[in-house]
């Protein structure tokens, strides 16, 4: 009986065994059968790409195609980059490696189909451009609008592959997108020919790097389109009442802050952030007649903020002039000003398309000397633009916050500890900090004034 047991035991134990085998080849057939299918997906991607694919983009792609995220992990690979390197040991792509521009670590990956000559289609940097816009709406857009907008901007973008980002209000939207200089313009076309009304917007259309792309695409809606903290519908809709400032194009705006001024004061704002304002500034002619007002901020919310505590000065200034990165700012500023200075006769003026716009004009205009110094500061993988004078010239505006040597670039990683806003601190100095042993808390002008004593705050 024991025997018999025993034996039943070992057949028991035998034929889980090879269930269990069974099983792991019924897994490995599965997996098998999945990764061909991926892998043949991407084919299909590579096989309708006109150049070769930046891996960057496949992802997005594939999801867009497919209806399905591209799941490398659950084929087991640990990065994607094994998976690509099984496609092309099986002869379905080629892998190129490109060596980034702008002094950027690394590589870039680039996929291309067995049939095309992947050296010579890969894309330069140069042939990447990043779109930015604006509009304020008129009338303003009501909920079956805003929902209408939100799905018509993703489907175009998607059609034309533009990544980026669309934010979309109530009073309009806010746009910046990356792509190539042909999806970009047909992008732009398709826009102003579905309604004329799109004609009206500022389309600034400036280079980019492949690895300054946007990632993926995100549309989203929110109460403000550039988050000056009026939400209220009664409050943005007296903004509308009283509109924005009067409009001067580039080349006005330049003879505004060079002309003499003998008697007529003005005023310059900036109404850019504190870490935007570093790195650089408009520096007028006439410096002793204009007032140049720098407000410090650390968001667009506590512009409101600024204005109430100066506004008896900017009254008594006849002239009060207003800037911004790409103007979609100064439009809700110098309204919101305009509204607090109702009844006197100030002239407010603002930055038709900003620094921006101002820039690409003056360049085009060959104009020898820009009033605007240093480098403008955008909102998007650029992080900063324009051109980038060497480390201690005196065209460098910023200056390092630890050692005070002349600096420009922002690093991810160097924020303030209370307010997380960009501190500019050179590499030797973030090198130092990262390997001193003690904790060092850093703070931004505006959190070192509050948390001082004597402010009074």
């Amino acid at each position: 009986r024991w025997i018999e047991k025993k034996k039943k035991k070992e057949i028991a134990l035998l034929n889980f065994s090879l269930l269990l085998a069974k099983q792991a080849e019924q897994q490995e057939t599965k997996k098998k059968n999945q990764m061909n299918h991926v892998l043949s997906n991407i084919v299909g991607i590579l096989d309708e790409e006109e150049t070769a694919l930046c891996v960057n983009q496949l992802t997005e792609k594939y999801k867009l195609r497919y209806k399905e995220l591209l799941d490398y992990r659950g084929l087991g690979f640990r990065k994607l980059r094994y998976l690509l390197d099984l496609g092309q040991e099986r002869g379905l792509w080629k892998v190129r490696h490109i060596e980034k521009r702008n002094n950027g670590p690394g590589h870039l990956l680039y996929l291309c189909s067995n049939n095309k000559d992947c050296p010579e289609i890969v894309p330069k940097n140069s042939a990447q451009v990043v779109l930015g816009y604006y509009l304020y709406a008129k009338p303003r857009l009501n909920e079956a609008a805003i929902a209408a907008t939100v799905a018509w901007k993703k489907a175009l973008a998607n059609e034309f592959g533009l990544l980026g980002r669309i934010r979309v209000a109530c009073e309009g939207v806010n746009v910046s997108l990356t792509g190539t200089k042909v999806s970009v313009h047909g992008f732009i076309n398709a826009l102003t020919s579905a309604h004329k009304s799109w004609s009206a917007a500022i389309f600034q259309i400036e280079p980019c790097s492949q690895d300054q792309s946007w990632r993926k695409l995100s549309v989203w809606t929110s109460d403000e389109i550039c988050g000056l903290g009026i939400t209220q519908a009664k409050d943005q809709c007296a903004l509308d009442e009283v509109g924005p400032g009067i409009k001067l194009d580039p080349l006005e705006f330049d003879l505004a802050l060079r002309k003499p001024r003998k008697e007529r004061k003005a005023a310059l704002i900036d109404v850019r952030n504190f870490y935007e304002s570093q790195i650089g500034c408009f520096q007028p002619k006439n410096s002793q007649m204009i007032i140049c007002h720098n407000p410090g901020t650390r968001n667009f919310h506590e512009f409101q903020k600024w204005i109430d505590q100066y506004l008896i000065e900017l009254t008594d200034t006849p002239d009060i002039y207003m800037f911004c990165t790409g103007g979609v700012r100064c439009e809700r500023a110098s309204a919101l000003l305009k509204s607090k200075l109702k009844g006197s006769d100030n002239k407010v003026y603002h930055l038709e398309g900003g620094i921006v716009n101002y820039c690409h004009t003056m360049r085009q205009n060959q104009q020898s000397e820009m009033l605007f110094k240093g480098r403008n500061y955008v909102f998007d993988r650029r992080a900063q633009n324009g051109d980038h004078p060497a480390v201690g010239a005196s065209a460098v505006i910023g200056t390092c916050l630890l050692c005070q040597k002349p600096w420009d670039s922002y690093r991810a990683k160097c924020r303030c500890s209370m307010c997380r806003c960009l501190l500019l601190i050179c590499d030797s100095c973030c090198q130092k900090k990262r390997q001193s042993s003690n904790s060092i808390y850093l703070c931004c002008p505006t959190c070192s004034e509050e948390e001082t004593p004597s402010s009074g705050r």
